[in-house]
């Protein structure tokens, strides 16, 4: 039951998270490293707010564009950690034991963790939304995804199916 499967898919799948992963280390790095470049050295800043019809003395704006770069640094960070869990149930797979119960625990923290981007996402688009009040050049559109709402609901599915699988089989190797 725990052989190796020699599976193109799982195999694309293990290469295309590990792409993504490195991916977004490099872009939460540099979102951390923008952050205080942000606040040291906003000279260049201050004129492409100015150019967007904002008064940037006002101290809210670069807070503002802070607020932004960290809550996007903390979804990327949320993202690594779903892709970090979506890697360990395709190892499992690859190593022939789905079924286990740590599937079940990593497919229900990728759905809390698929809760927490959406709804950074959503506080992203309202910081949006209030910096759009302080210029009229500033055009700011977010929705709430209803995939992203289904995705949670299905990984919250799937983590109990998962579950039921591992008692199914433990009660089969019970009874053998």
């Amino acid at each position: 039951m725990n052989e190796p499967m020699n599976d193109g898919v799982l195999k694309a799948a293990a290469i295309i998270i590990l792409i993504f992963r490195t991916l977004m280390w490099i872009a939460f790095g540099a979102l951390l490293i923008l952050l205080p470049v942000l606040w040291i050295y906003g000279g260049n800043l201050d004129s492409e707010i100015l150019k967007a019809g904002a008064d940037s003395s006002d101290p809210m704006i670069k807070m503002m564009i802070s607020a932004v770069v960290a809550g996007a640094a903390a979804v990327i960070f949320l993202f690594i950690r779903f892709l970090t869990e979506l890697q360990g149930i395709v190892a499992s797979v690859g190593q022939g034991d789905p079924f286990a119960r740590e599937n079940a625990r990593r497919l229900r923290r990728m759905a809390w963790l698929a809760l927490a981007m959406e709804i950074g996402a959503v506080v992203l688009g309202l910081i949006g939304l209030w910096a759009a009040a302080y210029s009229d050049k500033i055009d700011i559109d977010f929705d709430i995804s209803v995939t992203g709402i289904l995705l949670i609901l299905l990984l919250f599915v799937l983590a109990r199916v998962f579950e039921r699988g591992a008692d199914m089989r433990e009660e089969i190797e019970a009874t053998v």
